[in-house]
């Protein structure tokens, strides 16, 4: 293993770390502190691996961030929409703003190291 030398990826290993941060707050929660504290744990993983280069990061980080996605998602249909989260409109969708910025955050880093993977295949 080697560690890695472009941006992209450190980058990407940064923001699984902070990602593994956020998820971390949550484990003292009884629904989602399993859950999240697996996620947190395999966020270090990935992180880990993409700054070393090994080849496993690659696939298990657009697993991870996906698997992230759809768990906001499902969270938010499942418990969000059936029990709207306050009674002014405006206060449930400034509610959801950090939600969307982690989706948005996942998915960015996401496309950012497909292009990355893929540049460096060919």
């Amino acid at each position: 293993m080697t560690i890695a030398r472009s941006k992209t990826v450190w980058i990407a290993s940064a923001l699984l770390g902070v990602l593994a941060i956020i998820l971390a707050q949550a484990i003292p929660d009884p629904a989602y502190g399993s859950a999240a504290g697996v996620l947190a744990i395999c966020c270090i993983a990935t992180s880990l691996g993409l700054a070393f280069g090994a080849g496993w990061a690659r696939y298990f980080s657009q697993a991870l961030l996906s698997v992230i996605v759809g768990a906001w998602f499902w969270v938010l249909f499942t418990y969000s929409i059936p029990n709207w989260l306050h009674s002014d409109v405006l206060s449930s969708v400034l509610s959801l703003l950090p939600g969307g910025a982690l989706v948005a955050i996942c998915l960015g880093v996401l496309i950012a190291l497909r292009r990355h993977f893929r540049s460096h295949a060919l």
